[in-house]
């Protein structure tokens, strides 16, 4: 059951405000888990009312390519029932 295991990879890694011109600090744990580095070009996705993915450019065709995988398997869930 794929899409179990990859809920185990969703790992909280604090918080940040949002300073007056729009900067946020990305917390360490999350830059090192993203392997990000000063100079790193990412994207940000928005996702429904309220949420917003930050994904590191270079990451994109692997990301999109297990995300699609996962959307198939729900579907394919969702029709046994």
């Amino acid at each position: 059951m794929k899409s179990v295991k990859s809920m185990k990879q969703i790992k909280f890694h604090g918080s940040s405000k949002i300073g007056e011109r729009g900067q946020v600090v990305i917390p360490k744990s999350a830059r090192v888990d993203a392997q990000l580095k000063p100079g790193d070009d990412v994207l940000f996705i928005g996702c429904g009312p309220n949420k917003v993915m930050m994904v590191k450019s270079s990451a994109l065709d692997e990301w999109l390519e297990r995300f699609s995988e996962s959307v198939n398997e729900m579907k394919m869930m969702s029709k046994k029932r």
